[in-house]
């Protein structure tokens, strides 16, 4: 997969998550994501890679 902007259903399958996992982090804003012009909602690859590091990062922080 070498696509910059991935669908809703890419993401699931990139980050292994449901699409409504997606879709509640997309109604929250707790998901980086685009939704150009009110259409479909797309996600840079680069960002959600980013993003799991925060994730990540966060989570151990808080259990230390």
């Amino acid at each position: 997969m070498d696509k910059e902007f991935l669908t809703v259903e890419e993401t699931a399958n990139y980050l292994r998550m449901s699409k409504s996992s997606i879709y509640k982090m997309v109604h929250k804003e707790t998901i980086p994501f685009y939704k150009p012009s009110g259409g479909r909602v797309l996600f840079r690859r680069s960002e959600l890679d980013a993003w799991v590091v925060r994730s990540v990062t966060n989570n151990m922080e808080g259990s230390v």
